[in-house]
């Protein structure tokens, strides 16, 4: 019996569930994959003064991107919907945990100033929304399975060699263009935003211009390092994969993708994104060998936060000792976060209040004044209080459960390479079409070229994943490396705003959905009070956002 009509579901019903689950990776991974290949501008024409210089935006506002995180909640009620339709089970807790989280992003955004208190406001739906819509992508896509769970994946981590090429574009064009144009007409440009040339808002604004660090549409280095740190463990395990199966075209396309998260590490000079590409490669290599039991493998990866944390925490009793100041700020985040977690331990500050509070929590000695404490679990339970930590336990209800998910199987009939490799350069082509589009206020030739470039790149090598990870063999070097992928993200988002960052926060959560799949052995479920609140729960949360 194939594995799209379990025992009891008729044939209409099995095509309706794979029809939802499509609908659920386009609604999810492809607004991932929009927001993460266009620039954020969270204040639109605010940065300037317009009556001293023209202020040209390419990129998405609040708006559009609430528009995303809606469609997001509502993939996710089409993928537990399509699961059921299947005969699939439903992963009741993490859409429990998901919902209750969601709450506290409602309670700041809608509740408490409708009831005359707090300090609630938009901001924080926008802000809370995001982060929202990330982990409700993330639950729908663990309920898709089958081939849309195959190609999915094929897509986000083909996505790496996309980000190389912008990387390579802002290194070797767009940056160099960028100073000289400041240096042509400095002081109009400094002007333009209300600063005099000797002011330190101008000098901290000219030293970060001139730091020749790729960011791709990110805007920040280290969030792209985390990408980076995704692709080469790819690339290694995959490609390790690929050549103990003889299969030379799909090691060269892994190579290529290896190579790519490379060049983003070393494009990025993120320090941090080398070690959770280091932890995510000994992930890799550890289970991929077996040298890892089985019953271990998830308690090994939950306790890789745990351990970064108490990287985080020597440093800071090493104090300046030492002239390392990275973890050492790191480490004044946690300490603010923490006091603010005591302070208010129900509703938190809100998600857009750790500014504001951070400049009364934070330690004598801390000298930054930041939006984020650079810790996905301490900022959701800083800001959302009780309601922050399900959040944190549904991430880490999905990081365990990757290691149980490595098994790719097939949907409702064999489908040809060619197929796949057509339905892959449609999904890149309409993706790289909308950013093209959406960026072409600022588009130049040379940009044009690196975009068609990461194009092709794309389309090669999540085409050639797509038959690395298909066949019997897949649950040996493949579920390794999907533990790998994961180890990197439960590593770089405790020193890192990667999972709270807007434009990259949806494709990190789509991730880690898509690793924590579960297998073709474990899909038995029915229970129509199970359905209807997997499929209400996301969708009120929309219409809340909404």
């Amino acid at each position: 019996m194939s594995e799209g009509r379990e025992p009891g579901v008729d044939g209409r019903r099995a095509r309706a569930g794979s029809a939802l689950r499509w609908v659920a990776l386009t609604l999810i991974l492809g607004g991932a994959l929009g927001r993460a290949s266009v620039n954020a501008d969270p204040f639109p024409h605010w940065d300037s003064d317009p009556l001293v210089s023209v202020s040209v935006k390419a990129g998405w506002g609040p708006t559009a991107r609430m528009m995303l995180d809606v469609l997001a909640l509502l993939g996710c009620a089409a993928g537990v919907l399509g699961a059921w339709l299947s005969g699939w089970r439903i992963r009741g807790r993490m859409i429990a945990l998901l919902t209750i989280g969601g709450v506290g992003v409602v309670a700041h955004g809608l509740l408490i100033p409708a009831a005359g208190g707090g300090r609630g406001e938009l901001e924080d739906l926008i802000v809370g929304g995001s982060w929202m819509a990330a982990l409700g992508g993330g639950v729908g896509l663990a309920h898709i399975g089958g081939r849309a769970r195959r190609i999915g994946l094929a897509v986000a981590l083909g996505f790496v060699v996309m980000l190389a090429c912008k990387g390579a574009a802002q290194r070797y064009i767009e940056h160099p263009m960028t100073v000289r144009d400041f240096d042509a007409q400095r002081e109009l440009v400094l002007a333009a935003r209300g600063w005099r040339p000797d002011s330190p808002q101008a000098m901290a604004y000219e030293r970060r211009l001139r730091q020749n660090d790729a960011s791709g549409w990110f805007g920040l280095s280290n969030v792209y390092a985390t990408f980076g740190a995704i692709g080469a463990v790819a690339g290694l395990g995959l490609g390790i994969g690929a050549v103990r199966r003889g299969d030379r075209v799909g090691a060269a396309a892994m190579a290529l993708l290896g190579a790519s998260g490379l060049f983003m590490l070393w494009a990025s000079h993120s320090k941090g994104g080398v070690g959770a590409a280091a932890v995510g490669g000994a992930v890799t290599l550890m289970f991929g060998s077996g040298r890892v039991p089985g019953r271990w493998r998830g308690w090994v990866l939950a306790m890789i936060p745990a351990g970064v944390l108490a990287l985080v925490v020597a440093r800071g009793v090493i104090g300046e000792r030492v002239g390392e100041l990275s973890l050492l700020f790191r480490w004044h985040y946690m300490q603010g976060g923490a006091r603010m977690i005591l302070e208010h331990p129900l509703l938190g500050v809100g998600p857009s209040g750790f500014k504001e509070a951070y400049l009364l929590t934070r330690p004598a000695l801390a000298v930054e004044e930041v939006t984020s404490p650079h810790n996905a679990l301490i900022e959701w339970v800083a800001t959302l209080g009780v309601f922050g930590i399900a959040w944190g336990g549904l991430a880490l209800r999905m990081v365990m459960r990757s290691v149980d998910a490595a098994a790719i199987d097939e949907d409702e009939r064999e489908t040809s390479a060619r197929e796949d490799v057509m339905l892959i350069a449609l999904a890149c082509g309409v993706i790289v079409a909308a950013s093209a589009l959406t960026e072409s206020a600022m588009a130049t030739p040379e940009g044009a070229v690196f975009r068609v470039m990461g194009l092709v790149g794309w389309v090669v090598v999540a085409s050639a994943m797509s038959r690395v990870l298909r066949g019997a063999w897949a649950g040996g070097w493949v579920g390794a490396t999907l533990a790998g992928v994961v180890g990197v993200v439960a590593a770089h988002a405790m020193i890192e705003v990667t999972a709270v960052w807007a434009n990259s926060v949806a494709l990190l959560g789509g991730l880690l959905g898509l690793c924590a799949g579960d297998p073709p052995e474990a899909r038995r479920g029915k229970g129509a009070a199970r359905v209807i609140a997997g499929v209400g729960a996301p969708l009120l949360l929309a219409i809340c956002l909404g």
